[in-house]
Order: C-alpha cells, then sequence, then structure tokens
C-alpha cells in the first residue's frame, strides 16, 4: 500500500515539476526574443573625456 501512495506522489510531483520547468523555458526563450527585436536608434550620452577631445562634433 505504501508503494501506491509513494508511486503516486513521485508522478504528481515529476507532472508539476515538468510544467513548472517548461513554463520557466518558455519565458526565458521569449525574453530573449524581445531582446532580439531591440534596436539601438540613437546614442547621446558622452563620458567627460569625450567632452575633453571634442565629442561626437
Amino acid at each position: 500500500m505504501t508503494w501506491i501512495i509513494v508511486f503516486l506522489f513521485g508522478t504528481s510531483f515529476g507532472i508539476f515539476m515538468s510544467t513548472f520547468i517548461d513554463r520557466f523555458i518558455n519565458k526565458q526563450f521569449e525574453k530573449g526574443q524581445e531582446q532580439k527585436g531591440f534596436k539601438i536608434e540613437k546614442i547621446t550620452w558622452l563620458s567627460n573625456d569625450d567632452k575633453e577631445r571634442g565629442g561626437w562634433n
């Protein structure tokens, strides 16, 4: 009788973990896709060294 309880607990825990891992992987994949679509349009920041040398002008 104990082995049935252990088997059912192990099975339900395995299903839970596989679902959790699948959702985590999908979320990480979606973040990666969002970062690939990110595009820098214009850079306006200058450091102090750039200003002393005349900057980008």
